[in-house]
């Protein structure tokens, strides 16, 4: 076929275009966190998330699992947002501190000027208003999931999800590698829970 495909064994890439693997991270942990795992640590990093800021998480699911534990490796202090109440424990099991139900009117009232930087994941329309009230002054609400109608709320400092860079993508795959090489704290994306099948020989024809 004279082109890479679906059962080549390798491939050629430009070198400033990818990221080595550590030895200690195998290739199924590492793939989700250079899709969905650079999507929410890019945002972390460059709003210098550190021990002392809080940090909400906006959904928990693909990415919202990844930036729970990422946001927990900055050392921050973590509350998870989501519509399931059936998401608490896999929220706190994840290294949530605290869980918000974000049907509740109470709940997110508690939660008003108490965080640092919101992180929305989810691609459903939301109270946008009742997140940017629980921002602390100067605080961030930033989109990497896209919402099928327009934001609209009062101006605030909000920002969309960016492209990263090479760097931050070597700089991601840190943490897992700590975790799968026992070095805690870790990031570990979930496995594949039904292994991809084996390729068949292609027949002729």
């Amino acid at each position: 076929m004279h082109r890479n495909g679906g059962y080549a064994d390798r491939v050629r890439a430009n070198a400033r275009f990818v990221v080595p693997i550590p030895d200690a991270l195998d290739s199924e942990h590492a793939a989700p966190l250079l899709c969905a795992g650079i999507t929410v640590y890019n945002p972390l990093r460059i709003n210098g998330i550190n021990p002392s800021s809080r940090v909400g998480v906006v959904g928990i699911g693909g990415l919202g699992h990844l930036a729970i534990q990422f946001a927990r490796v900055f050392g921050a202090e973590v509350t998870a947002f989501s519509t399931s109440p059936a998401k608490e424990e896999e929220a706190r099991a994840l290294g949530a501190h605290h869980f918000v139900n974000s049907l509740e009117s109470k709940a997110m009232k508690e939660t008003v000027g108490a965080l640092d930087f919101v992180l929305t994941t989810v691609n459903a329309d939301q109270d946008w208003g009742a997140y940017l009230q629980a921002l602390r002054p100067n605080g961030t609400l930033w989109f990497v999931g896209v919402p099928p109608a327009p934001v609209s709320c009062r101006p605030s400092r909000s920002s969309p999800a960016c492209a990263p860079s090479r760097q931050p993508g070597r700089q991601s795959l840190t943490p897992a590698r700590n975790a799968h090489g026992r070095r805690p704290p870790g990031v570990k994306a979930p496995p594949n829970s039904s292994p991809w099948p084996r390729p068949t020989t292609p027949s002729k024809r």
